[in-house]
């Protein structure tokens, strides 16, 4: 039984893509965009 999808994840900050290292994102303590880009949604 499955309980989550994976979902991508986009995170932009001052209109860069933010590109996660082992799975971390390094954030400045500044304002950012978190995209979901979503095509289809199933059993969510």
């Amino acid at each position: 039984m499955t309980f989550a999808q994976s979902l991508k994840v986009i995170i932009k900050q001052d209109g860069k893509v933010i590109e996660p290292v082992n799975d971390v994102y390094d954030l400045k303590k500044h304002l950012f965009n978190l995209n979901l880009p979503l095509p289809i949604l199933r059993d969510f």
